[in-house]
């Protein structure tokens, strides 16, 4: 069995809404500079402006797949738990393995222990639908053993 863990992309949204944020500033900061040292050319405002938001746009765009989780796929399966990145690289995390999952409100945190000399222990933060947690929470305390209070929040 392996299934996709269907993820909500708000939090994603959240991220690029800030850094539009974080861009329309830079612009604001930048007309008043230009304005202030007496370099009000409305033609070489709007040319600067433009190169910003090339530069800046394309920036965010590579900063926000990062702290978004770029396009990372994660399953449920027997075995445990996998993730597949952008770049095809996959690993399953057994079920044994992961020693805390906890569950809250939209994002699921999970922490693993090392796999193999290759792969350390991590954590990661994903963010799944209400329903695919519950099943995750439920294969995981089934499968690892785990169902102590310092081992899970439950739903």
């Amino acid at each position: 069995m392996e299934r996709l863990i269907n993820q909500d992309p708000r939090p994603r949204s959240q991220v690029w809404r800030f850094l539009l944020g974080v861009l329309l500033c830079a612009f604001i900061i930048r007309g008043i500079l230009d304005y202030r040292a007496g370099h009000f050319d409305p033609k070489g405002l709007a040319l600067i402006m433009i190169v910003m938001m090339i530069c800046y746009g394309s920036f965010f765009a590579f900063v926000g797949l990062g702290a978004s989780g770029g396009r990372t796929k994660w399953y449920i399966t027997d075995d445990g738990l996998k993730f597949v990145t952008v770049l095809r690289f996959s690993c399953t995390i057994p079920w044994k393995k992961i020693n805390y999952m906890s569950y809250l409100g939209s994002s699921l945190v999970i922490r693993w222990e090392k796999i193999s000399k290759q792969i350390d222990a991590g954590s990661e933060t994903i963010y799944p639908e209400r329903a695919d947690a519950e099943e995750l929470l439920a294969t995981w305390q089934k499968k690892s053993g785990r169902t102590g209070p310092d081992s899970v929040h439950s739903l």
